[in-house]
């Protein structure tokens, strides 16, 4: 999926924190529903942890799309709805692991970037009782082609 970002100077960022609710309702449904695991990924335009942001603590960064404090606490409630970041929780000390680069100040080769891109999921699938289990995530950072990188779960289905 592709997440609306907040916009320049964060004139759309009351409707990405609706967006942000409105998708959990539905991931939640869709949970119940067929009882079994959700999985969504994509660009979802939030840089959530420090770890997660090249100079995180830079002033700018709260007034930018993707870093403020709002889209982060909105990610972290999506979280704590019984969801998981995939990539942190397999690596929770990962660093330089960024899936997004600016073109503009040519981020990329100097690893300059945000982590914008994730698989979020139902916890079970780091463990829990189901016939699906989270192995590994990770960027290829290497792949040119878009100011972002493919990023890659491996699953183990039993």
């Amino acid at each position: 999926m592709y997440c609306p970002n907040a916009g320049k100077n964060l004139k759309r960022l009351q409707y990405r924190m609706q967006w942000d609710l409105d998708l959990l309702k539905f991931i939640k449904k869709i949970e119940m529903r067929r009882g079994l695991p959700v999985l969504w990924l994509g660009d979802l335009n939030v840089a959530h942890k420090r770890l997660d942001v090249y100079n995180y603590g830079a002033k700018h960064l709260l007034k930018q799309a993707g870093c403020t404090f709002e889209e982060r606490e909105s990610f972290s409630k999506q979280l704590e709805a019984g969801f998981v970041d995939i990539f942190r929780c397999l690596h929770p000390d990962a660093k330089g692991h960024y899936t997004y680069w600016s073109t503009r100040t040519r981020a990329r080769e100097p690893n300059r970037g945000l982590r914008l891109d994730y698989f979020v999921g139902s916890s079970n699938l780091l463990g829990g009782h189901c016939n699906v289990l989270a192995k590994d995530s990770y960027m290829l950072p290497d792949q040119d082609g878009s100011d972002h990188c493919p990023i890659v779960l491996e699953l183990e289905v039993s």
